[in-house]
Formats: structure tokens, C-alpha cells, sequence
């Protein structure tokens, strides 16, 4: 769904900061449907993992978004449309 959602928004034209919303959103999604499927098959969470996944999300978020507004947005749109 994720390719689909940044293929489609980066190649049609669409605009970038909207591309980027699409791929997030979808890529939320993902993670949201593969977490909770994984806590009723398995039924448990490894927490030592999870806390060092957030913390790591939380720190890199703020230089994400710096490194999206310095980025040319016609750059942007091809880097979203041909991520694997």
C-alpha cells in the first residue's frame, strides 16, 4: 500500500508535501495492523525493544523534518516515487 500511496502521488504530479502525508499515513497503517497482529498471534511484546525503537523514532524526527524542508520539492517527488 505504501509504494502504491508514493508511486502514485510522485509520479502523478501530485504535490510533494502531500506525497509525503500520503506515505506516511499508509505507512502508519502498516504499522499499526502488523502490531496489533502481532500481539494476538504471539501475545506478547518484547519491551526493551519497543522502548529503544521509540526512543530512536523520537530523536530522528525532528532531523527528518528539517532535512524534508531543505530538500528541492521536485527531488522529493522522485525520491518518494522510487523508494523500494
Amino acid at each position: 500500500m505504501d509504494l502504491i500511496s508514493s508511486f502514485n502521488k510522485g509520479t502523478s504530479g501530485g504535490e510533494a508535501w502531500s506525497s509525503l502525508g500520503n506515505t506516511i499515513l499508509a505507512e502508519a497503517m502498516v504499522c499499526v495492523v502488523g502490531f496489533l497482529s502481532y500481539v494476538f498471534v504471539e501475545g506478547g511484546i518484547f519491551w526493551t525493544l519497543a522502548a529503544a525503537t521509540s526512543v530512536g523514532s523520537i530523536v530522528v524526527a525532528p532531523f527528518a523534518a528539517m532535512t524534508v524542508k531543505k530538500v528541492n520539492p521536485q527531488k522529493l517527488k522522485i525520491a518518494i516515487a522510487t523508494q523500494p
